[in-house]
C-alpha cells in the first residue's frame, strides 16, 4: 500500500493546467491540419466593373395602368401589339421574348401621348402601323394636343397626321374595341371613329374636306356627324 508522506511537496493547480495544455498542443495541431484551408479572397469583379461595361435599358413592365387592347397582325404570326391607357404602346419581340416599348422616343412634355386609344395594322405591309394617341378629352382646365400617328418601320419612329379631333385613351369605355380600322379589301382606306366628332375617312393618303359618306348609314346618335376630312395624308 502506498502512503503519501506529509513531507512530500504538493503539485500546484497552475502547474497541472500548464502540463495539460502542453499535452493537448500536438493533438490540436494535428486536427487543424485536417481542416480545409479558407480560400483566398478574390476581388469582386462585378462590383468593380466600370459603368461603361453595362448595357442599360428600360425595365419592361407591360405598361402602366390598364392594357386596354391587344392587336394581332392578320397575316404575320407573332406580330402582336398591346396598347395601354396611360403607359404607352408595346410590341412583342419574338427573339428576346419580351415586350418592347414603342413610345419612349416621345419627349417628357408629350406625356399625354402615352394614352393609346386605338391601333390599326396595315394588312399588306406589316411595317405600317397607325395609333391614335392622347389621354384626355379637352376640359375647361385641360387642353392637351392629341393626334393620329403613323409608323412605317413597325413602331420605331412616328409621324403625326393631320386629324384635328379629340382623342381620349384614358377616358371611359377605352376597353371596348378599336376605333381605327383599315379596310381589309381596300388597304388604302382608313377609318377612325372619334368620340365626339363623328366618323373620319381617308383614301389613298389624300386629303378630304366636307361632305357626307353615302356608304355609311347615319342611324346611331354617336355617328350623327359623319365626315371625310380634313384628315391629313395617311
Amino acid at each position: 500500500m502506498l502512503v503519501s508522506s506529509v513531507n512530500a511537496p504538493l503539485e500546484r493547480a497552475p502547474d497541472r493546467a500548464r502540463r495539460a495544455s502542453l499535452l493537448l498542443m500536438p493533438l490540436v495541431a494535428s486536427c487543424a491540419a485536417l481542416l480545409p484551408s479558407s480560400p483566398t479572397p478574390q476581388p469582386d469583379t462585378e462590383r468593380s466593373a466600370p459603368a461603361s461595361d453595362y448595357t442599360w435599358r428600360s425595365v419592361v413592365v407591360g405598361g402602366g395602368g390598364y392594357v386596354t387592347g391587344i392587336i394581332l397582325h392578320p397575316k404575320v404570326p407573332d406580330q402582336i401589339y398591346i396598347r395601354t391607357d396611360v403607359g404607352g404602346m408595346y410590341k412583342w419581340h419574338v427573339t428576346d421574348k419580351r415586350w418592347v416599348p414603342l413610345l419612349d422616343s416621345f419627349p417628357q412634355k408629350d406625356w399625354h401621348l402615352y394614352g393609346v386609344e386605338s391601333v390599326a395594322l396595315h394588312p399588306e405591309n406589316p411595317q405600317i402601323v397607325y395609333a391614335a394617341l392622347g389621354k384626355y378629352l379637352p376640359r375647361p382646365w385641360l387642353k392637351l394636343p392629341s393626334g393620329l400617328y403613323r409608323s412605317e418601320d413597325g413602331g420605331a419612329a412616328w409621324r403625326k397626321l393631320g386629324l384635328p379631333v379629340a382623342i381620349g385613351g384614358n377616358e371611359n369605355f377605352r376597353w371596348v374595341g378599336e376605333r381605327l380600322a383599315i379596310d381589309p379589301n381596300l388597304p388604302k382606306t382608313l377609318y377612325y371613329g372619334s368620340r365626339s366628332d363623328g366618323l373620319w375617312k381617308s383614301i389613298a393618303r389624300q386629303r378630304f374636306r366636307g361632305g357626307r359618306s353615302a356608304s355609311l348609314p347615319d342611324t346611331h346618335p354617336l355617328c350623327s356627324s359623319i365626315r371625310t376630312g380634313p384628315v391629313g395624308c395617311f
